[in-house]
């Protein structure tokens, strides 16, 4: 049973992690107001502010960088002594798990998980948040995000991997552009993308890929959301390119094409990271268990091109 003093702790660090209340409050389950008091009691508790408003938002104190190991080792240690010995049933579990995925990965990946989770472990808790690749190693050291959802083709120390999906690179236009698409026309129409990091990285492994075959496209359009991209490319001149898993999302409901790239394209390969300390836990076994699965039910769904 966690008591008072170990959920002040773990609200410290979900406050050091998040730099929000509002953000916190989230993952904490809890109102605003009462994620503010938790930080009250925990600034007078150390006698210190701890987080500090600026324009950029909140920043920690020295104070609390100093202390901030420290409570991570006592809430480990706290774990450990009082974790439960029993095999791990999800269908009783209330843990809450925090998964960093990109646009594309959410957008394949959630539907299938969350209908695995509410049909065998309807008391889970699944936050998804956005890619921080500057802070992903940390946040997966220290347990703030249980696992990252990545395209990478590095390894990283201490961490443990296993591949969830493989697809390739295909272009998405409107059907009037005709069955195939043309090596001119792949060079000249304009591309949109979107602004985050995950679509830049993209971008950046795609112009490698062409420039070492003596290409380079026409990136014009930058939005938002990916969401939006499909309905730009309806009756224009635009292309798209993206994992063909989720272009065929996209052609259900819209007049438009999947067409294959006239040059050779890198192949997609998303695979979820997680820490080495994490890798004999049963429910963290098991819900790596549960996205591979969710992975595996996208390749059974048949295409349309």
């Amino acid at each position: 049973m966690e008591t008072s003093e170990m959920r002040l702790f773990r609200a410290f660090l979900i406050l050091m992690d998040e730099r929000s209340v509002s953000r916190s409050a989230e993952r904490l389950g809890l109102s605003q107001p009462a994620t503010s008091h938790l930080l009250g009691r925990l600034r007078e508790w150390f006698k210190d502010p701890l987080l500090i408003r600026s324009q950029a938002g909140m920043i920690p104190t020295g104070r609390a960088l100093e202390i901030q190991e420290i409570v991570r080792d006592i809430l480990a240690q706290h774990e450990r002594l009082t974790r439960p010995v029993e095999r791990f049933d999800p269908t009783v579990s209330q843990r809450t798990f925090v998964i960093s995925a990109s646009e594309f990965s959410e957008r394949l990946l959630t539907p299938p998980l969350i209908w695995l989770l509410r049909r065998e472990a309807p008391h889970v808790k699944v936050i998804v948040r956005p890619p921080d690749p500057e802070r992903a190693y940390e946040m997966l050291e220290n347990g703030s995000l249980d696992l990252r959802i990545a395209w990478l083709s590095t390894s990283f120390k201490s961490l443990r991997s296993t591949p969830l999906v493989h697809d390739r690179l295909v272009c998405l236009a409107d059907k009037r552009h005709g069955e195939t698409l043309s090596l001119k026309q792949f060079l000249t129409m304009p591309t949109v993308r979107t602004y985050n990091y995950n679509q830049t990285a993209t971008r950046r492994i795609i112009d490698q890929a062409l420039e070492k075959q003596g290409y380079k496209i026409s990136w014009k359009f930058v939005v938002q959301n990916f969401q939006v991209v499909p309905d730009l490319l309806v009756d224009t001149d635009l292309m798209a390119i993206l994992p063909f898993l989720l272009a065929r999302l996209y052609i259900e409901r819209r007049p438009l094409r999947i067409y294959e790239p006239p040059v050779r394209l890198p192949p997609v390969r998303y695979t979820a990271y997680w820490h080495e300390r994490f890798q004999k836990d049963a429910e963290h076994k098991w819900l790596r268990n549960a996205l591979v699965a969710a992975a595996k039910t996208l390749a059974s769904k048949p295409a349309r091109v």
